[in-house]
């Protein structure tokens, strides 16, 4: 989603097999979100092998809106970035969503650098605003 757009209402389900060679943004559901993510489910498990890569369960990277949102699958590999809901927040809203999946990281001396359970990455990414944050949990 590059343009601001709205998803509402989906749940997707599969295995994302990825064997990257150079660095990529990967998400369960959206590799970008400039618009609203809601009331959407990703049971969407991805394994990665190879360079560094930044991974969301839900979206890679958010400069949009995701709410109501809840991550189901598992996420492994060499990752740079994880994260169940966003591996990289520009400022944007995230409220209510929710982590169910595992998070392993393999060689995560050599290419771990941000891991969460929520958002790995909070960076505002020079926007006028702040992020805002709001009823987050990780189950």
């Amino acid at each position: 989603m590059r343009h601001p757009a709205a998803l509402k209402n989906v749940t997707f389900d599969g295995t994302l097999n990825v064997n990257a060679t150079q660095y990529l943004d990967i998400g369960g559901i959206s590799k970008n979100n400039a618009g609203t993510i809601e009331n959407c489910v990703s049971r969407v498990n991805i394994n990665v092998d190879g360079a560094k890569v930044r991974v969301g369960g839900i979206v890679s990277q958010n400069v949009g809106t995701v709410k109501n949102c809840t991550n189901e699958g598992d996420i492994y590999g060499t990752i740079s970035e994880a994260d169940g809901i966003i591996g990289s927040n520009g400022g944007a809203l995230v409220s209510d969503c929710v982590n169910k999946g595992n998070i392993t990281i393999k060689n995560a001396d050599e290419y771990a650098y941000r891991v969460g359970g929520i958002i790995a990455d909070d960076g505002d990414y020079d926007l006028p605003h702040p992020g805002s944050f709001s009823g987050k949990k990780n189950k």
